[in-house]
């Protein structure tokens, strides 16, 4: 496994491996330093809809921590269970379960699509596995790796490349630094991508909710703490966009000093006044949205005028516009949005029972007959 020891290595790497990507070819975006609007303020809608989950005995969700959507079928990772759901809500299957036996997992750490082949592959990062299973739910195959090679170990999201090679995201756990590998899931061996040079106190740290985005076959990759988003050009790392601001930047020296890092290591540079990144990457026919410090702000990028306006994430008191709420995926020209029960509860008395907005009305009256044992139910957005 090749191993990058420090960001000036991955800086080196990226100047000359990349040096066919011309400054002047990375596409600068403007307007993050701009007013900070309301959540959803002057977003125009072409459609919502909320698609409830359908909840047996089976399909019971605790929480999601991830959605991808695959024609007319919604994959959902949940903290034990990989499940799908018909773009309706209806449950269609889950993919293994629990134990110990042939197509079970010790740990559901990820889940792969591949879906040239149409398979969805759960990766157990506890037991090297991978078990690929058909769209509808049949087994296909079992197959364990030394864990030695096999980088996704500490995986919490997982990118088809090719035929053979996925694309990891990986936790950071004590001195386990390797952010992004690619894998050979056929000769089991791995590619170290990006090694971020943190530790942590014993704790497994993400370093967003989902830092990678696939969108027409190219791969776009947020690093922490910078203005800048990647490609990848086989194994290696290529700037294609830079978000254009006057904030202060984390330095490398204040990055390798961190030996503690979790989520509270952005709250403490959000205090100094320090720009932190970007912690999720969603991308639509249209739109680019990205996450800032989990769910505090968001920018939206318009692709067409490669201009962004940055939001709050936080309802207002009289909620007058349709928020964007815990985006958590897409589906063509559709963001995806995640509705928590207790969390749409909670926001009830703060959207506007005046608005004459029908996506916001249609908003109200579901929260107004979901109850906190509800499934979780998810957002479509089609943004014009």
């Amino acid at each position: 496994m090749r191993i990058l020891n420090t960001l000036a290595i991955v800086s080196l790497i990226i100047m000359c491996s990349c040096s066919h990507v011309a400054n002047e070819n990375i596409k600068e975006i403007q307007g993050y330093d701009d007013n900070v609007f309301p959540n959803g303020e002057n977003i125009n809608i072409g459609s919502f809809d909320i698609v409830d989950l359908e909840m047996t005995d089976e399909s019971l969700i605790d929480y999601i921590l991830r959605v991808e959507c695959v024609d007319s079928v919604i994959l959902v990772q949940t903290s034990d269970k990989l499940l799908a759901f018909h773009r309706k809500g209806n449950f269609i299957c889950r993919y293994g379960n629990l134990g110990k036996g042939p197509y079970e997992y010790s740990r559901l750490s990820s889940f792969v699509m591949d879906r040239n082949n149409r398979i969805v592959k759960i990766v157990d990062g506890a037991s090297c596995r991978i078990l690929a299973f058909s769209l509808d739910g049949k087994p296909l195959s079992d197959k364990r790796y030394d864990k030695r090679t096999f980088s996704a170990t500490e995986t919490c999201s997982g990118i088809q490349l090719s035929e053979n090679n996925i694309l990891f995201t990986n936790v950071i756990y004590k001195d386990k630094q390797s952010l992004y590998t690619i894998f050979n899931d056929q000769k089991g061996v791995s590619d170290v991508v990006f090694t971020f040079p943190v530790t942590t106190k014993n704790t497994e740290e993400r370093t967003g909710t989902s830092t990678v985005s696939s969108y027409n076959d190219t791969i776009k990759l947020l690093m922490p703490f910078e203005n800048t988003i990647y490609t990848l050009h086989g194994s290696r790392l290529c700037p294609i966009t830079k978000i254009s601001t006057a904030h202060q930047m984390v330095t490398r020296d204040q990055i390798e000093s961190i030996d503690d890092f979790s989520i509270m290591t952005f709250a403490e540079f959000i205090n100094d006044e320090l720009f932190t990144g970007f912690t999720g990457i969603y991308e639509t026919d249209q739109y680019l949205f990205l996450e800032i410090s989990f769910n505090l702000n968001y920018f939206l990028i318009d692709k067409r005028s490669a201009t962004g306006k940055l939001y709050e994430y936080a309802l207002s008191d009289n909620q007058g516009s349709l928020p964007l709420i815990n985006i958590i995926g897409t589906d063509s020209d559709c963001l995806i949005g995640l509705g928590e029960p207790m969390r749409l509860l909670s926001m009830k008395e703060q959207i506007s029972k005046n608005s004459k907005n029908k996506n916001l009305s249609k908003l109200r009256e579901y929260v107004n007959k979901i109850s906190f044992d509800s499934n979780p139910c998810l957002f479509f957005y089609q943004i014009l």
